[in-house]
């Protein structure tokens, strides 16, 4: 009688274990298909992004008469290097007038 007893707690607590396998695998299961049902989404948008990124590297590309994203990057930075040459430049020229307009 007390081994049967220990039995039906032990198959209780085994059958409370698996429903708790249970519902933690069906709702790992709906998270998946969630996820699932987002994929094509996703996949659409990587399309569109993707597409929109080579139209600007085509602009830049042609705007900068250039082959390639790496010529297209070190002309970029040669024109950052000569727009702080000709602000230094400009700041230059604004303090030689200064000067000469105060001796004026």
């Amino acid at each position: 009688m007390q081994q049967t007893n220990k039995l039906f707690r032990e198959t209780a607590a085994n059958e409370l274990l698996l429903k708790e396998q249970i519902n933690t695998l069906q709702e790992s299961l709906q998270r998946y298909k969630e996820q699932c049902q987002t994929i094509p989404n996703l996949e659409s948008q990587l399309k569109k992004t993707l597409q929109h990124l080579g139209e600007w590297e085509y602009l830049a590309q042609r705007l900068f008469d250039a082959d390639s994203l790496p010529q297209v990057r070190t002309k970029v930075e040669e024109m950052r290097r000569k727009e702080l040459r000709l602000v230094d430049q400009l700041g230059s020229l604004q303090v030689e007038l200064n000067s000469i307009t105060r001796f004026v």
